[in-house]
């Protein structure tokens, strides 16, 4: 007799929000997520793979390819839109507060002059997190001819001087205790 054990069925842990596992990590540019069937270069996002078979099909018009087996026989139909659409602000911060309990960061770093390896950890909670599209970093690295340096009071700072709405109820201004002055 042949017995065939199949694996319970897996439930999600947390609503994926749409998003196919990964996705996000091409969008913001982690990982190539649309590889282009012609030449086989890989993007980010479908808008770079559609801007890149467009302009191909440019090219290859203008130094008259056959069209068999270039861009030029993709189609507009067939430049589809990815399965999952990326979720919108409102819509992932919805996600975070009901299914996400914090997100960490690891920061690890290797220093060049005793080759001693350090690491920093961070926990982002829903409350500490700038729920504004408008909002952005305050710039907190300084660069003056070959010297860089990082302002680690500003790291954290968020700039929302161009957004309407600067005293937003949403925002967290807790201290983060990784960033210290001495």
């Amino acid at each position: 007799a042949v017995y065939i054990f199949l694996p319970p069925p897996v439930e999600e842990p947390i609503n994926s929000l749409g998003l196919g596992l990964r996705q996000v990590d091409g969008a913001t540019g982690g990982r190539d997520e649309f590889i282009c069937p012609v030449c086989g270069e890989s993007y980010g996002t479908h808008e770079r793979w559609v801007r890149h078979v467009r302009y191909q099909k440019v090219i290859e018009a203008n130094d008259e390819y056959p069209v068999e087996n270039t861009h030029l026989s993709l189609k507009e139909e067939d430049l589809i839109p990815p399965l999952y659409p990326t979720p919108s602000l409102k819509e992932l911060r919805e996600h975070f507060k009901e299914e996400i309990a914090e997100i960490i960061c690891v920061v690890e770093g290797i220093d060049p002059l005793m080759s001693g390896t350090f690491q920093a950890l961070q926990s982002y909670q829903f409350e500490d997190i700038v729920w504004n599209e408008k909002a952005s970093f305050a710039p907190c690295l300084h660069i003056a001819k070959k010297d860089f340096t990082v302002d680690l009071d500003r790291f954290h700072e968020i700039d929302l001087s161009s957004s309407a709405s600067a005293m937003n109820p949403d925002i967290s201004y807790r201290r983060h205790d990784s960033v210290c002055s001495t």
